[in-house]
């Protein structure tokens, strides 16, 4: 089994400014024309969910209504803490919650990776994605905000349940975290309702739809969070 760093897949690639966000884009553009999952009642429940059954430590959830997932820097004051929140639909105001439920509403997690102006790549892996017997065609499996360190596994032992991580595997951008070293994760829409021009972020399309998705983190050999993942399909 062979690992690389994300600076290693795309070594001459990346050195090309605008490579990695242009090629990107190019996929998102696809993804916009093809049909996605949609929550018409948002009071409702999300009718897609992923499983928790991942490898991993399960932190959580996030929630997006048009198909798309930010990644933002918590380094704004007054910064939210650490945690799940959710939100009803008629609050504009997000509460702090012990555990996520799929009752309705939306859905965001902040993360304290206790690592303040670290360097982090965020990627995604396309799959060709299969349910109910139905085919979808390539959508993005996770969304994953890895720290520039983090290897990536490649020529995985499939019959041990090991995936070729490297295959489909797309970066999407480069990330400095802030001083406090926290990352939002939530709903585009939310992000544009709260701040619609001042806080910078990094989105990235589901391709599957409106839904209700499980966040794991992973850690180094030191406990630090060295890579989050959300789950899409």
């Amino acid at each position: 089994m062979r690992r690389f760093t994300l600076d290693q897949l795309y070594e001459d690639e990346g050195k090309t400014t605008g490579f990695w966000p242009g090629r990107y884009r190019a996929y998102e553009r696809e993804l916009g024309n093809i049909g996605v999952l949609d929550r018409p009642n948002t009071a409702k429940p999300h009718g897609v969910t992923t499983s928790t059954d991942v490898p991993g430590e399960v932190i959580g959830y996030v929630s997006t209504d048009i198909n798309t997932i930010c990644f933002v820097g918590e380094d704004q004051q007054p910064a939210l803490e650490a945690g799940q929140y959710w939100r009803a639909v008629t609050s504009k105001t997000y509460q702090k919650v012990d555990q996520a439920t799929n009752i309705g509403g939306f859905h965001l997690l902040v993360v304290d990776t206790l690592q303040p102006q670290t360097k982090w790549n965020l990627v995604t892996r396309w799959v060709d994605w299969a349910a109910g017997g139905q085919e979808f065609g390539t959508r993005t499996q996770f969304a994953t905000l890895a720290r520039e360190d983090v290897e990536f596994v490649s020529d995985a032992d499939r019959s041990k349940g090991n995936q070729d991580e490297c295959r489909g595997l797309m970066p999407v951008a480069k990330i400095r975290l802030g001083d406090n070293g926290m990352v939002r994760i939530c709903d585009l829409a939310d992000l544009q309702e709260e701040h619609p021009r001042s806080r910078p972020h990094t989105s990235v399309m589901t391709g599957v739809g409106d839904g209700y998705y499980t966040t794991r983190v992973q850690r180094d050999s030191a406990g630090l969070i060295s890579r989050i993942d959300v789950f899409f399909c």
